[in-house]
């Protein structure tokens, strides 16, 4: 699967190699976190490393979905669906990635909560690999920024304060 054949991008939008203020952060499993919690397809991760009064967990789940397409705008299709049978096509899987933790803000060091989610949802037959899954985080987190900005700062400040549209819409 390529997004790129199913999305476009006008000249307006900069290169995606030059956007380089959300970049994920490496983290060191082995060192920093412990299995917290572990039952029937999720697992809770503490950080070993948080002081105990602002502790960091991460959340990681996954799940079968009967319908992958309930609520799509499209229905499966093509020669995979038909040598699988529609029913087969439609299971898939829902993986949920959150943290909760505590941050310090850079303007006067205040600590406040936060949590933050990712959900993929993906059908089993679409056959995705993990470099299509990186392209549609990579687009999720495309709409942080505005158009023809390599830096979301302005787009986030207008989040924050409940400005959901685009400043050029």
């Amino acid at each position: 699967m390529s997004l790129g054949s199913i999305y476009t991008n006008t000249a307006t939008s900069p290169a995606t190699d030059t956007r380089d203020t959300i970049i994920p952060e490496p983290l060191n499993f082995a060192a920093d976190y412990r299995v917290l919690k572990e039952a029937g397809g999720e697992v809770v991760l503490t950080n070993i490393n948080c002081p105990l009064t602002n502790p960091e967990t991460i959340r990681i789940a996954f799940s079968e979905i009967a319908d992958v397409f309930k609520g799509a705008a499209i229905e499966p299709s093509g020669d995979t669906m038909s040598s699988m049978g529609s029913q087969a096509w439609r299971k898939g899987a829902s993986i949920l990635v959150q943290m909760n933790g505590v941050g310090v803000a850079s303007a006067d060091s205040a600590l406040f909560p936060y949590s933050a989610h990712l959900v993929l949802k993906i059908p089993y037959g679409a056959d995705p690999e993990a470099d299509d899954v990186v392209a549609i985080v990579n687009r999720l987190l495309g709409s942080l920024y505005d158009t023809g900005s390599d830096d979301p700062t302005a787009r986030l400040d207008a989040l924050l304060r409940g400005v959901l549209t685009p400043a050029d819409l």
